[in-house]
């Protein structure tokens, strides 16, 4: 009996360890793909602070000045400028435990290569969440388990189109001005916001701070 416990717990180990290694190799196989590939030259949405190309299969269900609620094949991605980051002009460091996937990378843009990170947290049985920064822009999704890497390869190639326009960003908000705007960019993706969570904790953690 204690053999086949044992048994059971090394085969729910290596099942595990199983997903996370797809999770890296599909990911990693996508980023070879983007950066190896030619990168849309034109951007169709433009705002007043940043501008971005949106592929055919993404339609915009709500938006602001500095956010958006994208919809990809019925599920949610939420994009919004990190205005703190640009005001700061540094990255808040994230420190959590027992993600699904926590990766630096490195993604190629028209101008130049960007260094972004991306954090997956599993929801359930069926539901990863996404929460990915690049370029002063982050974007959170929360998905069904089959579709993470395909809404990954979205975001990424959203990224890669991504013009900031920093010191516009800058000289329109004070510190206090972002801390209003950032609870309203929460607020617009709250319902898709699962009520615990490691990531949730993250996003409440930056606005708190400011």
């Amino acid at each position: 009996m204690r053999k086949v416990l044992i048994l059971l717990v090394l085969s729910f180990v290596v099942a595990c360890s199983g997903k996370h290694t797809d999770i890296e190799t599909g990911f990693n196989q996508i980023l070879a793909d983007l950066n190896a590939a030619n990168i849309s030259v034109n951007n169709n949405h433009r705002k007043k602070l940043f501008s971005y190309n949106l592929p055919q299969n993404i339609g915009v269900k709500e938006s602001n000045s500095i956010s958006s609620r994208l919809s990809f094949y019925q599920q949610d991605i939420f994009m919004s400028l990190d205005v703190s980051a640009i005001l700061n002009d540094k990255l808040k460091e994230i420190n959590v435990e027992d993600l699904v996937f926590d990766q630096e990378f490195q993604l190629k843009t028209r101008t130049e290569e960007k260094t972004g990170h991306v954090y997956i947290e599993e929801l359930s049985t069926q539901e990863n969440l996404i929460y990915l920064r690049i370029n002063n822009v982050f974007f959170l999704a929360m998905v069904h388990k089959v579709d993470t890497l395909d809404v990954i390869e979205q975001i990424l190639s959203i990224s890669q189109t991504i013009e900031v326009k920093n010191k516009l960003v800058i000289s329109e908000f004070s510190n206090k001005e972002t801390f209003a705007y950032e609870k309203e960019v929460i607020e617009l993706f709250s319902d898709s916001i699962p009520d615990e969570g490691m990531i949730k904790d993250i996003i409440i953690e930056e606005e708190d701070d400011e």
